[in-house]
């Protein structure tokens, strides 16, 4: 007679294939995704599940079966928070109107790299500019990356994409002549602008932003501390680009 099997549980089905059982870690007990044509298949499949399990290889089979969508916004609610006003506008509009009617209903298990490579062909198809559907892959990507990590699928399917090329584009530099006349074309402020632009290397977010209290009491100096954008027709307040407080000198008195 067969003694007690150590690690999970086969039965015969009538049909004549076998079903197979186990313990997770969890200590929830649950049955095979499929059942099995012979006794040793099924008793293979248990060994593979006992070292998954030892190894702390072992991934919950009902977490996969989160959707898209669903796993989509707890990952926006996670990281909002963190975000530019303007990047969490992108982020949530990328989401609602491109990733969750096309991916959303989705189990995060059943995401393909060919099913992530057909929605980025869809996104060509509807028109979207290179730099957005880049743009709208990145945000997938982490999404699917952050469901990876937190043991839901045991690997992104965003691998292996191609992504459309930016196209390449030549930046029109001005000369020191073609800054002077475009200064001496403009009314006041708006020449005080340009020349800050030109000649502060300010970013037209963070001159926006200038308050008084930002030029130094003797006037040779800038403080570059914030920065605005507009976001949905309004105007948002927020920290530079790269977060960072710079000290810019003139020359001569601002």
């Amino acid at each position: 007679m067969a003694g007690k099997r150590r690690f999970g549980r086969i039965r015969k089905l009538p049909s004549g294939r076998f079903q197979v059982r186990y313990p997770g870690p969890d200590g929830v007990d649950r049955p095979a995704p499929q059942t099995f044509r012979t006794k040793t298949d099924a008793e293979r499949w248990l060994v593979k599940i006992e070292a998954e399990i030892r190894d702390g290889r072992w991934l919950d089979p009902d977490a996969g079966k989160v959707t898209v969508g669903e796993w989509a916004d707890r990952w926006y609610d996670s990281v909002c928070l963190g975000l530019k006003a303007k990047t969490r506008a992108v982020y949530e509009g990328l989401i609602r109107l491109w990733i969750k009617p096309r991916l959303g209903s989705y189990p995060l298990i059943s995401v393909r790299p060919i099913t992530v490579a057909e929605w980025v062909a869809g996104l060509r198809k509807a028109g979207l500019s290179a730099s957005r559907i880049r743009t709208a892959y990145r945000v997938l990507s982490q999404i699917m990356q952050t469901a990876a990590d937190n043991d839901m699928i045991p690997a992104t399917p965003c691998r292996g994409i191609k992504l459309p090329r930016l196209p390449e584009t030549e930046p029109h530099i001005l000369t020191d002549d073609e800054v002077t006349k475009l200064i001496a074309g403009m009314r006041p402020p708006h020449d005080l602008l340009v020349k800050l632009l030109a000649y502060g290397g300010l970013r037209i977010g963070e001159a926006f932003a200038l308050r008084r209290d930002d030029v130094q009491i003797d006037g040779t100096s800038l403080v570059i501390d914030e920065a605005v954008e507009e976001v949905g027709g309004r105007h948002a307040w927020g920290t530079t680009k790269s977060h960072s407080k710079r000290k810019i000198a003139a020359t001569v008195p601002c």
